[in-house]
């Protein structure tokens, strides 16, 4: 019986951890051993995480308090000054004092005020030395907060050297695995293509309703159109670069989108991306309302025209979204399997 070794370059990447790394013989390092090591890492960055989250809670928990407190102490000062304000008419020569001698009743008092104001300056006193704890119990616990400040990083590449870890090896599961990682990979590749077009193509609708909403505004007024010639055309410019824009992100995508997993592509050549066959109208056009109605026709056509597109690369969108869920789905719950401890023996049986 032989153990099964690992390369030395593998046994020096699964055992690099953030500035230190494991010298390892890689005669020695068997595939258990390999498990073991990367098991502790991922439990103890796991564990990280989880403190970090129970720091969080614990310090949310305190600084709610802590508003309360502070919201309570200026109260507690203000009850401490008028009990010794109390106290203070009571020892003087004043009228009260004078009235509540003659009724042989100020010594009562004044004791009677003595413990309130003495009870009034204890609870102000204990608010702040309350409040003075949870500022430390903060601090204290923001600095154990810093040092776990890149633990979710730690945790994903922790994760990553498992995944890579799992792949190295010759088994059935590990095949399905690559193929799992390997469409992952080209899809979140297709999803940034069809979201970088998306972007685009709402900000060329958005170009398009601001056209579109100048020219109901001229319609509904006297202004003739041509005091608002050169917003119309500063607009259209501004449309006209950001349909083009859109039209460079669809034919970006439609490589590795439109052919490989849907045969439905828009006709971009039959797009009326252009303001090109407008002028022409325009120039021709005899009459104020002549123009306008040109102008409301080819913006409606435009706007439809992208509404649609945009609605479409939308739907490839979620489409894809959902792709990628489902197969990190499937990843997790493959490497799962493949991670237990009776797959990673020590030792194997010759052949």
């Amino acid at each position: 019986m032989s153990p099964v070794t690992l390369s030395p370059a593998t046994c020096h990447y699964y055992f690099s951890t953030g500035n230190q790394v494991f010298d390892k013989n890689p005669v020695a390092m068997n595939i258990r051993d390999a498990f073991v090591e990367l098991n502790l890492a991922l439990i103890a960055a796991r564990k990280a995480i989880l403190e970090r989250d129970r720091i969080l809670d614990t310090m949310a928990a305190i600084d709610l308090e802590l508003q309360q407190k502070q919201a309570e102490l200026p109260l507690l000062e203000a009850r401490r000054q008028n009990e010794w304000l109390d106290v203070a008419e009571l020892e003087s020569d004043g009228v009260a004092t004078l009235v509540f001698s003659a009724l042989g009743r100020h010594r009562q008092l004044l004791a009677q005020q003595v413990q309130e104001y003495l009870a009034a300056k204890l609870a102000a006193e204990q608010c702040q030395q309350r409040i003075t704890s949870l500022q430390n119990n903060l601090e204290r616990l923001n600095e154990q907060l810093i040092s776990l400040a890149d633990c979710e990083e730690i945790y994903q590449a922790r994760r990553e050297e498992q995944k890579e870890f799992l792949l190295r090896l010759d088994t059935t599961e590990a095949q399905q695995l690559q193929t799992i990682t390997e469409s992952l990979a080209q899809n979140e590749v297709l999803l940034k293509e069809v979201e970088e077009a998306l972007a685009h193509g709402r900000t060329a609708h958005t170009a398009l309703t601001t056209i579109q909403k100048r020219l109901f505004t001229i319609q509904a007024s006297a202004i003739n159109y041509t005091q608002l010639l050169d917003a119309l055309l500063k607009d259209s410019h501004q449309a006209q670069l950001a349909l083009e824009s859109f039209e460079r992100e669809l034919q970006d995508m439609s490589h590795p989108f439109w052919q490989n997993h849907d045969p439905q592509r828009p006709e971009l050549a039959d797009s009326p991306f252009s303001f090109l066959t407008l002028a022409g109208q325009l120039l021709a056009a005899t009459s104020f309302d002549e123009r306008l109605k040109l102008w409301q026709e080819h913006i409606k056509r435009l706007v439809t025209h992208v509404a649609g597109l945009v609605e479409l690369v939308d739907g490839r969108a979620t489409h894809l979204r959902t792709t990628l869920t489902h197969l990190r789905q499937e990843q997790t719950t493959l490497v799962g399997t493949m991670w237990q401890p009776d797959k990673f023996p020590a030792e194997r049986p010759d052949a």
